[in-house]
């Protein structure tokens, strides 16, 4: 059973695709009730505590991010991994698709293989959304977008949009979530101002 698992998630993440297109199709339902800014840090495994410092001190250096008197919430998801434990990282992309569809959130700060199998289901934004010309210009080296894959998990020769930054030199960030990690806004965020604050944040705090 775990094989076969396993070899469903090895594969271009068509059931991935599906769920995370939908949930930002469905994106508008339900995100008006969403008034809290909210970012949630993905990888395998993501230890809360270390999330909650981190989030403590983005709150005081990012005061903007508290909304309508709502602070700002930092949530740890643990996505599981997909080798040894497929039926967690199941569960794990169950339980993002639910936070997306349901518009609860507006930034993922990620390890680079969950990444990769959410930008593949159009979850986030294209970063010309939110940054400048300028910004853009900075920032080259740091652009983010993913190969398509086929049904065996081959790239297609075809890539995602440019949809992250990456912040594998932000070691704070990093120790949180891996090696290599970047940060993506959530394509029905509502909060868009805020979202791009916070990458400028994390960019120049690396």
């Amino acid at each position: 059973m775990r094989e076969k698992m396993s070899a469903v998630l090895k594969k271009s993440g068509i059931a991935a695709i599906a769920i995370l297109t939908s949930a930002t199709l469905l994106g508008g339902c339900g995100s008006e009730e969403a008034t809290g800014f909210q970012t949630a840090f993905c990888a395998t495994y993501v230890d809360e505590d270390a999330v909650e410092t981190c989030g403590e001190r983005i709150k005081t250096d990012l005061p903007e991010l508290t909304i309508d008197g709502v602070e700002p919430s930092f949530v740890g998801m643990s996505m599981g991994d997909s080798e040894s434990d497929p039926m967690g990282t199941m569960a794990g992309m169950t339980k993002f698709t639910a936070m997306v569809s349901g518009g609860e959130l507006d930034v993922v700060i990620s390890d680079l293989e969950n990444a990769a199998r959410n930008a593949r289901g159009e979850a986030f934004l294209d970063v010309s959304s939110y940054l400048t010309d300028e910004e853009l210009e900075e920032y080259e080296d740091k652009l983010l977008s993913f190969d398509m894959v086929d049904d065996e998990g081959n790239p297609t020769g075809e890539k995602t949009a440019v949809c992250g930054l990456d912040l594998s030199d932000n070691e704070t960030i990093s120790s949180l979530v891996g090696q290599d990690c970047g940060v993506f806004v959530v394509a029905n965020t509502t909060h868009l101002d805020q979202a791009a604050e916070l990458v400028r944040y994390l960019l120049k705090n690396s």
